[in-house]
């Protein structure tokens, strides 16, 4: 009897054993999905900052579970959903939005420009917002609160604004002009904060924010921000920017929202590469294969013909990145690669 308690024993212990193991091997290639967003997907309000020019039937594209499409045109006040003025640039759209929809917002809300294609999306998606969006993890945003739909930090991080600088200090620069209206502009928003030195965060004000973040303040102090823009003479470009630089300190108190970028891609996009190095290798790279498609494409116009040499290295650039792409989303694919090259934001 004791032998066969024994055995049982060894037998229990060998059959956990190699359930752990199982569910360690599931966890460790995401074979399972071990967050659900509630019991449901979220419901979703994609927010454009459109023109009567604008194209944003990409928009009407995307494959997102319960998402409503809600275009804002600036110039137009006989559209459906209108600010109250053109004037502000985005800002004063997704103030609008804000307002009017403060008592039913979704879960989710997307802010975005109407331009599917630009320089502002980053060359990881290669620069197409629809890319970008279908890449980013809704349970990241609804964890985090806001999070920008841009990682990379040329024109707005690590330490873009310093609050100090005056048109008369010596590091003012007019690629910044925003920079000196920055401390007086975050306290017209946030009486009583100390006021931070640094601002920063990656560039142009597209993002996501849940209910939550956005009702961290209250209907008016939103209506408040648009009686300043439809009153300030500031031109619409720096207004416009003077909120770039506040979004994140609304919605998450963080003055100098700037994630390494290869962890941001990683965490929030799902596209991780082993480090920042690598992650700057493929985007240098990406940055000379469209470059060669350019030259190539100018040199047809011009002359006719394309430099076999160019074409080559374009096609050669081009099979390297796509392998780099594909290797990065599927390290994205596990959470376990996800935490340790990320870790928590």
């Amino acid at each position: 009897m004791l032998q066969s308690s024994g055995s049982f024993c060894s037998f229990r212990r060998l059959f956990v054993v190699f359930f752990a193991t199982i569910f360690l091997w599931m966890f460790y290639h995401q074979c399972v999905a071990f967050h659900v967003f509630g019991s449901s997907a979220p419901s979703i309000n994609a927010v454009i900052a459109a023109t009567t020019t604008g194209n944003y039937e990409w928009a009407y594209r995307l494959k997102i579970p319960n998402l409503v499409v809600i275009p804002y045109i600036a110039n137009d006040p006989a559209a459906q959903y209108h600010p109250p003025s053109n004037k502000g640039n985005e800002a004063m759209i997704y103030l609008s939005y804000i307002t009017e929809f403060y008592d039913n917002l979704p879960d989710i809300t997307i802010f975005a420009h109407d331009s599917e294609n630009a320089w502002h999306n980053d060359m990881i998606f290669g620069q197409n917002l629809t890319d970008t969006i279908h890449s980013l993890d809704l349970e990241e945003v609804e964890r985090r609160g806001y999070v920008n739909l841009k990682v990379d930090w040329q024109g707005g991080c690590p330490q873009w604004i310093n609050s100090s600088v005056t048109i008369d200090s010596p590091n003012f620069s007019e690629l910044r002009s925003e920079e000196i209206y920055v401390r007086d502009m975050f306290q017209n928003m946030f009486p009583g904060h100390e006021v931070p030195e640094i601002f920063g965060g990656p560039c142009c004000s597209q993002f996501a924010a849940t209910r939550a973040a956005i009702h961290k303040l209250p209907k008016e102090w939103y209506q408040e921000r648009i009686d300043w823009i439809l009153k300030t003479n500031l031109p619409d470009y720096i207004s416009g920017r003077l909120f770039e630089r506040m979004w994140a300190y609304m919605w998450i108190g963080t003055a100098n929202d700037c994630p390494i970028e290869y962890k941001a891609l990683c965490r929030v996009f799902h596209i991780c590469f082993n480090d920042q190095e690598e992650l700057d290798e493929w985007n240098g790279a990406a940055y000379l294969s469209e470059k060669g498609t350019r030259d190539a494409l100018a040199d047809r116009v011009t002359n006719n013909h394309i430099d076999d040499r160019t074409e080559h290295a374009v096609g050669e650039i081009g099979t390297w990145l796509k392998r780099g792409r594909d290797e990065a989303v599927k390290r994205g694919r596990s959470k376990y690669y996800r935490w340790k090259i990320a870790g928590d934001l």
